[in-house]
């Protein structure tokens, strides 16, 4: 395996899409509503909402997750945000990473449609570029993101695709190569953590 993000890109993209989002909302910024997605989005959610000055009250947590069953593969809501907190506001959805955009379409198309927002703009700190479902290519982080142009394997970023529990405070991303397949669980999580904080650590 190998590194592919380390914690300093990661915390960097996150200051940059704070500078950015500064840029674009302005003197607006203050009615900006955060929308983070559980779980994987508090990791982000949480930095950007200090870099951004956003206090606890303008921050909401939405859940979404798949259907078991005869109605596997269809997105459902798991925690919705209350109507009265999203009227008229400007929201601003915070994810972790985009992936087909099938499971971004459907908070989309749920925020426009039941919630009366006065706009709804998207960002995310990874954007995978390689399993775009076709007709979702126009949905983007718009505010920068660290590109995925190959399948990865796991992250210790205190995110969705993290599975090292006591590596979430390092915000490294790991890709995986074809010999790690044939290595047991514990061989590559000792491996991992000697990649993230060195052998001798």
């Amino acid at each position: 395996m190998r590194i592919v993000y380390r914690r300093a890109d990661v915390l960097n993209q996150i200051w940059e899409s704070a500078e950015k989002i500064k840029k674009f909302y302005g003197a607006d910024l203050d009615k900006v509503i955060l929308v983070i997605i559980l779980n994987g989005g508090l990791f982000y959610g949480s930095r950007l909402a200090k870099l951004l000055n956003i206090p606890d009250e303008k921050i909401l947590y939405m859940e979404v997750g798949s259907y078991d069953g005869e109605l596997q593969g269809q997105i459902r809501i798991i925690k919705d945000i209350p109507l009265e907190f999203t009227t008229g506001k400007k929201l601003l959805i915070v994810e972790d990473i985009l992936d087909t955009r099938k499971t971004m379409k459907f908070i989309l198309n749920d925020l426009n449609t039941n919630k009366n927002p006065e706009s709804v703009h998207v960002t995310s700190l990874f954007d995978k570029t390689i399993k775009i479902e076709a007709g979702l290519e126009w949905i983007i982080s718009e505010f920068g993101s660290l590109k995925i142009t190959e399948d990865l394997w796991l992250g210790c970023c205190g995110m969705d695709f993290d599975f090292l529990e006591e590596s979430r405070d390092f915000e490294t991303l790991l890709a995986k190569e074809k010999s790690d397949d044939l290595k047991s669980p514990e061989k590559i999580k000792k491996e991992a953590l000697n990649l993230i904080r060195g052998p001798n650590a």
